[in-house]
């Protein structure tokens, strides 16, 4: 899809086409007044043509950018002028404009952007039942010993894989193929791990034989964990087509598991500005100085993560500003809503929404590690239409923030043998562990009001009282806290936004079926 600015093609965009000439040429530049005119004033009048009020803002029927003011064409025809004029405006659009994103659908990209959703889902599944069920034959010194050095964070989850050997994972509370944890890292770069250690292990040359039978069940392998999209791409009709030859071989993908029962999929914001970026020139893009990625719907493929894709374009452009706006109430919440239909009131489970709102923060916070330069980029929680309501929201999650704070003195992890560690992570129910390392902090950070890669755009002067919070649960045994986890998991949140206002996003919360509903083969 062509997505240079509409009024100029490719062709014209190339200034050797432009006319040459200097002031005696008679030529289109000798008549250009404009260069009797100071520099500085030229430059005034320069930002006066290409500015636009709002910016502009990306459409993604048509894969271009429009006025944000009125939605119309974009118009620069007098850097057609001449060389000059076209030397001295060349980064001016894209310096002085704000380029807005939205995470959108439309009617050629829903199907596309579901079928990322499932075979990411998927994907992440089949790898890891393949490493409980036979991963601990080939999990070698030589192996356990080269993943530890790439990723040194996961090695009790190596060692605990590798000592399972013969045991029935559906006996097993920690290695169970239902799972659904991160084991306490930001879940993109478990991810990252997950994907690693299946390649390397399918390396073996015994991989083949062993696995076939779950190969055939899962039609994920090797090559193809390999060829992967990233959870931020747009999907290709071709690509499209490969996937679903593969996993839904003369199936309708929509009716198989791991998607949403709504027609519409939605592309994330940073997706669609990570496919514009890598359609435009270098020297394009290292003109663009202020981007906002404005998340107001729930988007496909793991969206807390997409901020990952835009780390090169940052390192490529230091000047580059990136603000990810992205609202508690239609982005956030719609993928663990659950509504009590006892009194017919809305409700979150507790446990839910603190995992979830960890998730966002931990993905952020963890980006300066992965290498995104210091300043270029801020996630802002937008509470957006009902601040207080959000605040009391958050007043939970911080109390949460502070029972892990407790529990991580009493617990110190380098005192912890590996058993320990990995029933800390564990989901208390297979699927939920409210545990994030760094989650304490992040949420202190944000409560202070400190000026760093997640803000927010509401009163955040919580009521909790994290030192006192942290006291009353030093001292508890590790039996009491794994009880208070339990409770934790679906115990009612604090009131929500009506089922009619989230029914306005046109996708509620079954963006991931349950676990134990979902189809195997």
């Amino acid at each position: 899809m062509d997505h240079s600015i509409p009024t100029l093609s490719e062709d014209e965009l190339d200034p050797s086409a432009l006319p040459h000439g200097g002031p005696d040429s008679g030529n289109v530049q000798s008549a250009c007044y404009i260069f009797r005119l100071p520099r500085e004033i030229r430059d005034w009048i320069y930002d006066q043509y290409v500015q636009v009020h709002g910016g502009y803002i990306y459409d993604p029927n048509f894969g271009k950018l429009t006025r944000a003011d009125d939605g119309g064409k974009i118009e620069l025809r007098i850097m057609r002028t001449c060389r000059r004029i076209w030397k001295e405006m060349e980064p001016l659009p894209m310096q002085r404009n704000k380029i807005t994103f939205r995470s959108s659908s439309t009617s050629e990209s829903s199907s596309r952007a579901g079928v990322l959703h499932a075979t990411l889902h998927r994907m992440e599944r089949a790898q890891w039942y393949k490493l409980c069920m036979i991963g601990s034959e080939f999990l070698t010194d030589d192996v356990r010993a080269k993943i530890g050095n790439e990723f040194p964070q996961f090695r009790p989850v190596v060692d605990g894989l590798k000592a399972l050997g013969d045991q029935d994972i559906e006996h097993q509370i920690v290695f169970n193929e239902n799972s659904k944890n991160s084991w306490g890292k930001a879940p993109s770069i478990y991810r990252d791990f997950l994907q690693r250690l299946f390649n390397i292990v399918s390396q073996h040359p015994d991989w083949a034989t062993r696995s076939h039978k779950y190969a055939e069940m899962r039609r994920i392998d090797a090559d193809f964990v390999a060829s992967a999209p990233k959870p931020w791409s747009i999907l290709q009709t071709q690509e499209v087509e490969r996937i679903k030859d593969v996993l839904y071989p003369g199936q309708d993908w929509q009716q198989t598991a791991f998607m949403m029962p709504s027609d519409t999929y939605t592309s994330s914001a940073a997706a669609l500005a990570i496919n514009f970026f890598k359609s435009i020139s270098a020297t394009t893009r290292k003109s663009i100085r202020a981007v906002e990625l404005v998340e107001d719907q729930a988007a496909v493929a793991y969206p807390e993560c997409h901020t990952r894709g835009l780390i090169s374009f940052c390192n490529e452009n230091p000047e580059l500003r990136i603000q990810r706006l992205v609202n508690i109430w239609k982005t956030v919440l719609p993928i663990v809503y659950r509504r009590n239909n006892f009194q017919g009131q809305t409700c979150l489970g507790r446990g839910r929404i603190t995992e979830h709102v960890a998730e966002w923060l931990i993905e952020a916070t963890s980006l300066p590690a992965l290498g995104m330069p210091e300043g270029c980029f801020t996630l802002v929680l937008d509470a957006d239409p009902l601040p207080v309501e959000a605040a009391q929201v958050f007043d939970e999650i911080i109390e949460d923030s502070a029972e892990q704070a407790a529990m991580d003195r009493s617990f110190p992890q380098e005192l912890l043998d590996d058993e320990r560690w990995l029933e800390r992570r564990v989901g208390c129910d297979e699927r939920l562990s409210l545990y994030f390392e760094g989650f304490p902090e992040a949420m202190q950070a944000l409560t202070a009001g400190n000026e760093g890669i997640v803000r927010c755009n509401f009163d955040l002067s919580s009521r909790v009282d994290l030192e006192q919070t942290i006291q009353q649960h030093i001292g508890l045994t590790w039996g009491e806290w794994q009880e208070k986890r339990f409770q934790r998991l679906d115990e009612p949140g604090p009131p929500m936004p009506s089922e009619e206002y989230l029914r306005d996003n046109k996708c509620l919360d079954q963006w991931r079926l349950p676990v134990h509903l979902q189809s195997l083969d």
